[in-house]
């Protein structure tokens, strides 16, 4: 394989400037910064940010959320790695619309072949009667575009691939699918209160036969514990109260006896007697038939009001389209391909958008591969 045109690399600082500045505005940077952004917001809508995650993170058993903490996952939009990656985002998108607008191969006649093109091959076939159609196949698969021009001269049929139409949209999309995806997380983690019910898991020991079962309560379903008379409703949940952490009202109503409410929190102590029996937080300050422990508690969605059916999900879900549609379009390589068939004879020529593209040198010798093999086997 020959290359038409010798073409003397760069050497010492303007060799790596020319690299440098390849990596800075290349689309291929843009999609890995915004996987790396959409990851980070993806994970904000998981892992509990801010205020929330402090106060669970005064449990006993939040070791994961500690470790969490200490990575600085848990303030994910204010950390200084963020903003060097919003910081990376800019300078790409600055550098990728300056290398589009300075860099663009110049239109005009598409079927002209310049003179002085970087890139030639020269191949053969041994069935002419089918090459062009071959070509237009393999090529087409390849580049996963269509000509956009196609000269029929006699026996000589001139076919034109341009890859740079569309690809300057490729920014566009990944970073229009970023906003989405950044502005779902952002509406996931506000939850509107008037549409959440309080909830909690609970250990609950009978103290008379010290039996303990489990239980996951909902507000305003009243439980009758242990064939005990008197009936406990779940009321309220409050994300912090007293500086103790969460902890939920409970409503105690019994026949012939006023009412009484009174809290259970979830990062309460226990105690264990010298016989390894746990003695809870409740049963040693609240004197009753039976005793609770909150092993989680909290807001979830009501029926119909979660995550799935909420405007959040539906950004999120458009966002990750575009930033798949972004890559796809963004992973082509930026220039221009002639296909030259005569006869028996078939020259393929490529110009990149960017001279000095190493990116496209190899997808031209894919292409030149891959078309020798198809002319081969057909």
């Amino acid at each position: 394989m020959t290359r038409n045109g010798e073409v003397t690399s760069a050497v010492g600082p303007r060799r790596w400037a020319a690299s440098l500045w390849l990596a800075i505005s290349s689309t291929r940077t843009t999609a890995f910064l915004v996987i790396a952004l959409a990851m980070i917001a993806l994970a904000s809508a998981v892992i509990p940010q801010g205020g929330e995650a402090l106060i669970l993170a005064r449990s006993e058993h939040a070791t994961r959320l500690h470790a969490l903490i200490a990575w600085g996952l848990t303030d994910l939009f204010e950390s200084a790695w963020f903003k060097a990656f919003a910081v990376l985002l800019v300078t790409n998108v600055t550098a990728a619309a300056l290398r589009l607008v300075a860099s663009k191969v110049e239109t005009g006649n598409l079927v002209r072949v310049p003179a002085t093109a970087p890139l030639s091959t020269t191949l053969r076939t041994s069935v002419p009667e089918r090459a062009v159609d071959i070509l237009r196949r393999t090529c087409r698969a390849f580049l996963r575009v269509a000509p956009a021009a196609e000269v029929v001269e006699g026996a000589r049929v001139t076919m034109v691939f341009d890859t740079t139409r569309g690809g300057s949209f490729a920014p566009l999309f990944a970073h229009l699918g970023l906003l989405l995806l950044v502005t779902g997380a952002a509406s996931a983690t506000t939850v509107d209160p008037a549409s959440t019910i309080p909830y909690g898991r609970f250990e609950i020991k009978d103290m008379r036969s010290q039996k303990v079962g489990r239980f996951d309560m909902v507000a305003n379903e009243p439980f009758q514990l242990f064939q005990w008379r008197a009936q406990y409703t779940l009321k309220t949940f409050r994300r912090d109260l007293g500086g103790l952490g969460p902890a939920v009202q409970f409503e105690k109503a019994e026949p012939d006896q006023p009412g009484s409410t009174f809290w259970v929190y979830l990062l309460a102590p226990n105690e264990f007697t010298k016989d390894g029996r746990t003695v809870f937080f409740d049963e040693k300050h609240r004197g009753d038939v039976v005793a609770f422990r909150a092993l989680d508690m909290g807001e979830r969605p009501l029926p119909g009001e979660g995550f799935g059916a909420s405007s959040a999900a539906v950004l999120m879900v458009l966002g990750v389209g575009l930033l798949l549609i972004g890559m796809l379009v963004g992973s082509r390589v930026p220039g221009r391909f002639w296909i030259l068939a005569d006869g028996d004879v078939v020259r393929l020529v490529g110009v990149p958008q960017q001279s000095e593209d190493s990116g496209f040198a190899r997808g031209f010798d894919r292409l030149a591969l891959i078309t020798q093999a198809a002319l081969r086997d057909d």
